[in-house]
């Protein structure tokens, strides 16, 4: 049976390379959401989980000191000095690529893709229902380095736009992309939530 998160991962990385033509040169150098990284550094990031295999990865992170932020940072400065038109076209060619855990990289695709869109000004992106429950199911019980299960105990998350709704405690509800973003940690989502839960939500940014 084919594991149904590879056309999901294809998609979104379609996704944002369908937004890439659109990003200024001087919007490529914007500070992200991510300290530290630039825009241009985000997508870096995420060609970077895309080239990764099993075989790399451990060693990576070994080398990285088993530090998630220092394997992003590494990650980043083995694309060198690419252009972002260079580095677009090389996650072409990687865009259906298995990368595994493929739910990780899906999250990681989504939530940077988003950065990406919030940081150049871009409303949030279209994403199919089935993309958005996935993630709302994953980024929900994640430990390090997202830190999603912390974020969201205690509370009860209701997507707006969706049938989708979980967990029990006061309510933080919205639409499904903001939910995500805010169980990961992007305190700009708060901004399009509401309910009783939200002072918490907020005080785990």
């Amino acid at each position: 049976m084919s594991n149904p998160v590879w056309p999901m991962l294809a998609a979104e990385r379609s996704a944002l390379l369908d937004l890439v033509p659109s990003i200024t040169a001087a919007d490529w150098a914007r500070d992200s959401n991510c300290p530290g990284w630039s825009v241009r550094d985000l997508l870096a990031h995420i060609l970077a989980g895309a080239k990764t295999t099993p075989l790399t990865f451990g060693p990576s992170l070994a080398v990285s000191g088993f530090s998630f932020d220092k394997l992003g940072q590494r990650g980043i400065r083995q694309q060198g000095s690419a252009t972002p038109s260079q580095l677009a076209a090389e996650l072409r060619t990687r865009v259906s690529a298995h990368t595994v855990p493929g739910k990780a990289y899906l999250a990681e695709v989504f939530v940077h893709g988003e950065d990406i869109r919030h940081s150049i000004g871009a409303g949030p992106g279209q994403h199919p229902d089935d993309h958005l429950t996935t993630m709302l199911d994953y980024v929900r019980t994640t430990g390090g380095p997202v830190n999603g299960k912390r974020r969201a105990a205690g509370l009860r998350l209701t997507a707006t736009d969706l049938d989708w709704t979980s967990g029990e405690g006061p309510e933080v509800r919205g639409p499904a992309v903001l939910l995500i973003m805010a169980v990961c940690g992007r305190g700009f989502a708060l901004d399009g939530l509401s309910g009783p839960g939200l002072d918490l939500q907020a005080a785990r940014m």
